[in-house]
């Protein structure tokens, strides 16, 4: 084991104990003396964070993969194991998540989800949601610290391996998107369709009332509509009218204010040669709950 090897070993040794002191530590302090020795500790556990960082990557890119599932109710697994942070905890990893393409300042957190309290209660929440994250990857992980704290930003280690079916999903509608104007409606039926098999409902699901979670999910939500209708348009222009008219109904169950949808749905059971059904279709007024149109 070289110099450095052990220093960092060592550091990251170091760094436990002190994330476990300040794991015990929450609300206000008392001020004075005590704060300031606070925050002299904890400007310690950053600085042995970074000069760590080296192993602690090395020790992530060693572990197994971890794969988020934020699509429907959030799922972390690596290693055939399930991770289950604390909700507080797992509400900052699904904010690193879903912002993982660059580091989040420390004040952006703080605002998300400690508005209303003093900078020093705030911060102080902040490590400990951070430190009882970590402890939850830890049996998984080992040495590897998920978060890291740099320039006085958060971010996931650049040594973790991450798998986010929220990316997956927005990938293969893209792709479905170049195909479909490049004129392959077949490749790009088959990119939709994997596309649609990936959401699993809702952005963060459990979550129904974070005001950032919200934002994002009706985004989510609208792009996985206009898969959906793009899909529809692909296999109606391939012949599929029946697969068409189902890609439609399921916009119209989100959405059943969409006459527009109705009336593609009636199109597609014109061609299907169910006249009928297309009357009744395009007859039917909008409500809260869309009539069930049977094939």
């Amino acid at each position: 084991m070289d110099g450095t090897t052990g220093s960092a070993i060592a550091a990251t040794a170091v760094c436990r104990a002190c994330e476990e002191l300040l794991g015990r530590v929450e609300g206000e302090w008392p001020g004075g003396d005590a704060h300031r020795a606070l925050e002299r500790l904890r400007e310690r556990v950053d600085g042995l964070l970074a000069r760590a960082s080296v192993a602690a990557s090395r020790a992530c890119a060693q572990g197994p993969a971890l794969e988020v599932r934020c699509l429907g109710p959030t799922r972390l697994t690596a290693g055939g194991a399930v991770i289950a942070p604390p909700r507080r905890s797992r509400l900052v990893f699904q904010y690193l998540i879903a912002h993982r393409r660059r580091p989040v300042p420390r004040d952006v957190l703080l605002e998300a989800f400690w508005p209303g309290s003093s900078p020093r209660a705030a911060r102080n929440s902040l490590n400990v949601a951070i430190t009882l994250l970590r402890r939850a990857f830890r049996p998984v992980y080992g040495d590897c610290p998920i978060v890291v704290f740099r320039d006085e930003a958060y971010g996931l280690d650049p040594g973790l391996d991450v798998w986010v079916d929220h990316e997956e999903f927005a990938a293969l509608a893209r792709e479905g998107d170049l195909l479909r104007r490049s004129g392959d409606l077949a490749e790009a039926v088959s990119a939709y369709r994997r596309a649609d098999a990936l959401y699993g409902g809702p952005l963060f699901e459990e979550e129904p009332y974070e005001d950032w979670i919200v934002t994002a999910r009706r985004e989510v939500e609208g792009d996985h509509l206009d898969v959906l209708g793009h899909l529809g348009d692909c296999l109606a222009t391939l012949g599929d009218h029946e697969a068409s008219a189902e890609a439609y109904r399921r916009i119209l169950v989100a959405e059943p204010h969409r006459d527009d949808v109705r009336r593609l749905i009636a199109e597609r059971y014109q061609a299907l040669g169910r006249p009928g059904l297309a009357t009744r279709l395009t007859h039917l007024r909008t409500s809260r709950k869309p009539h069930v149109i049977a094939a």
